[in-house]
């Protein structure tokens, strides 16, 4: 990068005509101090930046941002029918690699009510780039996944059996690991969907991303082609096993 003003500066000294607009040495010095500031300026931006960023770093991860979170998560849970110590497990993260299909709500819900029976078989989590219809309002989001988690779509009252399958809204997940079109599916090795900036322990891919209109055993398979991987091997084990 240092090598293009002088670049540019030969270029003008090759013109005959262009001399007298060559700049004078005084000219020169005054935008390298103004450049000088201004970079001094920038790095008291960055300083005062990264103190926020270590600010929301300790809020979230306080005690008493957890204890929000967790009540947060219990009351959304009861409103999908999920009650008491199956709404920790549910929303929790996996300790092993696990298998992440990126959705949509675009995709018809039939489809998506299949992917869920085949994702709860693997301990698989669903993920959805946002939230559902208005933005601002939780329960459109809500009402959208109790469909796809009822065992029984004919059952409207609160205590409806539901799949106790993990789903998460996580537009980080999608930007991370560039999916673009959906369904698409990958595995993971123990993702954390806890609040945190530390992305390093958060994303760590450990499969090719499959992408297309495929049921969760096609995904799995066409990421493990020769049949050489193990953790492939387990997950389509669990899909055999009848309920």
């Amino acid at each position: 990068m240092a090598f293009k003003p002088l670049i540019g500066l030969s270029l003008l000294l090759l013109s005959e005509a262009a001399f007298s607009e060559i700049p004078s040495a005084d000219q020169l010095v005054k935008p390298m101090k103004l450049s000088a500031e201004t970079v001094e300026r920038t790095k008291d931006l960055e300083l005062a930046a990264q103190g926020k960023v270590v600010g929301v770093e300790q809020l979230i991860t306080s005690p008493q941002f957890r204890a929000r979170i967790d009540k947060h998560i219990n009351g959304t849970a009861s409103q999908l029918g999920i009650k008491g110590a199956d709404s920790q497990k549910v929303l929790a993260g996996s300790n092993g690699p696990t298998f992440i299909l990126f959705v949509s709500s675009s995709i018809p819900v039939e489809t998506l009510r299949n992917y869920v029976n085949d994702l709860y078989r693997v301990d698989g989590i669903m993920v959805f780039r946002g939230m559902v219809g208005d933005e601002s309002k939780m329960k459109p989001t809500i009402d959208f996944i109790r469909r796809l988690l009822v065992e029984n779509t004919a059952c409207t009252h609160s205590g409806c059996p539901v799949r106790k399958l993990k789903i998460a809204i996580d537009p980080a997940r999608f930007a991370k690991h560039e999916v673009e079109q959906v369904p698409a599916g990958l595995i993971e090795r123990s993702p954390s969907f806890e609040p945190n900036c530390n992305e390093g322990t958060k994303y760590q891919k450990v499969s090719e991303t499959v992408v297309g209109d495929v049921s969760v055993e096609g995904m799995l398979k066409a990421l493990d082609p020769k049949g050489s991987s193990a953790v492939v091997k387990t997950l389509l084990a669990k899909l055999e096993v009848k309920e």
